[in-house]
């Protein structure tokens, strides 16, 4: 008999801050390098706008390299609406303010142990 290995997953909250309006809800995700900035992603929760900051708890997120993801869904279709100069809806990533979303940039490592990210609707 082969001994299973017992994957051991772990908690991510993601603190969305910056939501202006109570229009519409805020919708976060945690993607993997294939999945950023692509919809869906294998981690996503939605919840109804309020201004200030929204948390999200995402549970049972397996180990690995992710980047945090939000935007506040104005018009209600589930997806972020983008322009010719970026997006048309608020919109945020994990990491440092960069010019063009950059998934490098904006992951961190997911390991046994809770973790606190922060992003910031623009």
């Amino acid at each position: 008999m082969f001994a299973q290995t017992e994957v051991t997953t772990t908690t991510v909250t993601v603190n969305v801050n910056g939501v202006k309006t109570s229009v519409g809800k805020v919708i976060a995700s945690i993607c993997d390098k294939k999945q950023f900035l692509a919809s869906p992603c294998t981690y996503s929760k939605a919840a109804p706008a309020q201004p200030g900051s929204i948390s999200f708890v995402f549970t049972n997120i397996a180990p690995g390299r992710y980047a945090a993801t939000a935007f506040q869904d104005l018009d209600g279709n589930g997806d972020l609406k983008v322009g010719l100069t970026g997006p048309d809806e608020p919109a945020g990533i994990s990491g440092p303010k960069t010019l063009l979303p950059n998934f490098d940039k904006a992951a961190f490592d997911v390991g046994t142990e809770p973790l606190t990210i922060s992003v910031a609707l623009r």
